[in-house]
């Protein structure tokens, strides 16, 4: 029941349930099986559901800020809006609610909130918007459930940047993704021993990805 939801709420719901009842459903079978890529939907919707605007706030304070009432909404309907498209999406398309939430969550939202402007405006925003495709590199072969502590990926200091050595598994997007938040151990330097995210982009030389996995 919606007794409690305010017209604006309910109006929000019911454009989220419709749009991806009517765009997003219709293709689920062919992304189920590979015949598709999720992304280009992704791209079309943000610019059907003016989601572009919204996430053009995000990292207006250098990267430490939030949305807040993105969108014009005040703070509580942001909010809404915010868990309800999730729910929407994830009630037509698990999967494509899973790719979608790596890429601007748990890629363009870490970036976005503890990143530099210059991080932001370069890597967090086309993420946001959807233009790039981001992905979050943490778990490795072998290393179980406890991803920290069995973690073998280094990242040595070479000059301004940094040289990493190792591997990911399971990683959402990974075989398409433009950019990468890849967590390694550092050697050396004030942050030995301490894991540490990085940022790396797909030209990157040495940076190689495996194809999909099959899904039974």
């Amino acid at each position: 029941m919606d007794v409690d939801l305010t017209d604006t709420e309910r109006m929000l719901r019911d454009t989220f349930r419709a749009y991806f009842t009517a765009q997003i459903e219709p293709h689920v079978p062919a992304m189920e099986h590979g015949e598709m890529l999720p992304y280009p939907l992704m791209r079309e919707m943000h610019q059907a559901l003016g989601l572009d605007q919204m996430m053009a706030s995000i990292g207006g304070g250098g990267g430490k800020g939030s949305a807040g009432g993105a969108g014009g909404f005040d703070a509580n309907t942001a909010r809404y809006a915010r868990t309800t498209f999730t729910v929407e999406m994830s009630r037509v398309s698990p999967s494509f609610a899973l790719s979608y939430g790596a890429s601007l969550g748990l890629f363009g939202a870490n970036v976005a909130g503890k990143g530099s402007a210059e991080q932001v405006q370069r890597f967090a925003l086309p993420v946001m918007r959807c233009e790039k495709i981001g992905a979050w590199g943490l778990t490795e072969p072998g290393a179980g459930s406890d991803a920290l502590r069995g973690m073998k990926s280094t990242a040595r200091r070479d000059g301004d940047h940094y040289v990493l050595n190792g591997s990911k598994t399971f990683i959402t997007n990974a075989p398409y993704a433009d950019v990468f938040l890849i967590y390694a151990r550092v050697q050396g330097g004030d942050l030995d021993g301490s894991i540490q995210p990085f940022l790396v982009e797909r030209e990157t030389p040495g940076l190689s990805t495996g194809p999909p996995m099959k899904r039974t």
